[in-house]
């Protein structure tokens, strides 16, 4: 566990920052989507 947490904090150092909130905003954006779908097709009664 231990070393996969160092690596993984190995290659945050090495992403820049605009790397970073590029991938934060792509994920906030796949995360809303997901919840767009989920919410449209329960207010639709589909399932």
């Amino acid at each position: 566990r231990n070393i996969w947490r160092s690596k993984i904090e190995e290659i945050k150092k090495e992403k820049s920052e605009a790397q970073i909130t590029f991938e934060r905003k792509r994920n906030l954006s796949i995360f809303g989507a997901i919840c767009f779908v989920v919410g449209y097709v329960t207010w639709n009664g589909i399932i």
